[in-house]
């Protein structure tokens, strides 16, 4: 054996430990995130499956009569199409979420992941009544990033700012996700009018830390290190108004 390959051997054996642990944590911290979609997600696949259903109970009694017209025959069908490709693309969204490895570093488009973090959370603000409003600039370039993993983080964001917003009535629910281009950086930004995390901003990423009575912070240390893996950062503050914002800055690609 060549001097000195046990040393490196042994250096390899640890690393693809410590990487495996990584992946422990980050599937942990996702399939959490999942249980608390779950429910929402049976909800969302309802509306296009019930769709299909009486679409395709239509054309059937369409067929059925003596002069079946075809143009409305290839409207039921389209619509039909349509309906099943959103309950997949839910499923799929879902799949790719609970995908232990997420997917190889790829050119994510800003606008398209913000897009995809509010499919995956939109009946959750529906039901919460809680609004929701997103902006991204123009100009905001790629990045080069595990799409997948950013979700994670967004959507961890998110849910978060919906628990903190809870305490307010439904009519003052508010949220609001932009993405800028801070040159060579990309902020995105995700704000709430709720109660706040002036007593653990300097502590709220570690894992023992939660705004959440009763709960720890494991969800904020993942997307700390999710961030820190891509070169970026991750920070929070109190807003002046009440609420709170969590920054995270990726740099462009």
């Amino acid at each position: 054996m060549p001097l000195g390959s046990e040393p490196s051997l042994e250096r390899e054996t640890l690393e693809r430990e410590t990487e495996n642990l990584w992946l422990d944590r980050m599937q942990a911290a996702r399939m959490d995130l999942v249980g608390r979609m779950s429910a929402r997600l049976v909800h969302d696949l309802c509306q296009p499956l019930t769709s299909v259903l009486c679409n395709a109970e239509v054309a059937r009694r369409t067929l059925l009569r003596p002069e079946a017209r075809i143009d409305k025959l290839a409207e039921i069908i389209e619509d039909i199409c349509l309906s099943a490709e959103r309950a997949e693309e839910l499923i799929r969204g879902q799949r790719d979420f609970l995908s232990k490895h997420g997917r190889a570093r790829e050119v994510v488009s800003i606008p398209r992941l913000l897009e995809d973090a509010v499919a995956l959370t939109r009946s959750e603000f529906r039901t919460r009544q809680i609004r929701l409003a997103t902006h991204c600039a123009l100009n905001v370039p790629t990045v080069l990033a595990d799409s997948v993993q950013l979700q994670q983080v967004l959507v961890n964001l998110m849910l978060n700012a919906a628990d903190a917003v809870m305490q307010r009535p439904p009519s003052e629910r508010r949220i609001d996700m932009q993405a800028r281009f801070l040159e060579p950086l990309i902020e995105i930004s995700v704000q709430d009018n709720g109660q706040g995390v002036a007593r653990v901003v300097p502590r709220v990423f570690d894992t023992t830390v939660s705004t959440k009575s009763g709960e720890m912070g494991l969800g904020l240390r993942i997307c700390a290190e999710v961030i820190k893996a891509h070169d970026g950062e991750i920070s929070a503050e109190n807003n002046p108004q009440g609420g709170a914002t969590f920054r995270v800055l990726l740099p462009a690609r």
